[in-house]
């Protein structure tokens, strides 16, 4: 499943992630660790061992992916999210709205249509003008 590299460039929440599996930001979803059906097999025949695993896995949740249920993800704004996301920026056309924040230098979309937005990586409140520059308020 492919997405386009646009779609990883905007990190909007303060907890986005980046999945390293399909290279979108997100929110991610958190899952319990472990299938439940190995805790259903201990179950009948282990009793302590089946009680010990759903209360582990009950316990336990690792983030997931929601568009790819990819389970390797770092923050957004971290040094491997910035790697991430500045290679993401550079595979994109030069006429697809990519610009850099002028207060963090990270690249930033302006969505079709809107002329004002705060830049994901620093909160920086970016207003893109006629002549295609950003100021910044």
């Amino acid at each position: 499943m492919a997405f386009s590299p646009a779609e990883a460039i905007l990190p909007t929440a303060p907890n986005a992630e980046v999945c390293l599996t399909c290279h979108s930001v997100v929110v991610a979803k958190r899952e319990p660790a472990g299938p439940a059906w190995v805790g259903w097999v201990l179950l009948p025949f282990y009793l302590l061992p089946g009680i010990l695993y759903f209360v582990w896995r009950s316990r336990s949740r690792r983030p997931v992916c929601p568009r790819c249920d990819g389970t390797v993800l770092v923050p957004a704004l971290s040094a491997r999210g910035n790697e991430i996301l500045a290679a993401a920026a550079a595979a994109l056309p030069p006429s697809s709205g990519h610009r850099d924040c002028p207060s963090c230098m990270l690249p930033v979309i302006f969505p079709a249509g809107r002329r004002t937005i705060p830049c994901p990586h620093c909160t920086t409140n970016l207003t893109l003008t006629e002549s295609g520059r950003i100021e910044t308020d």
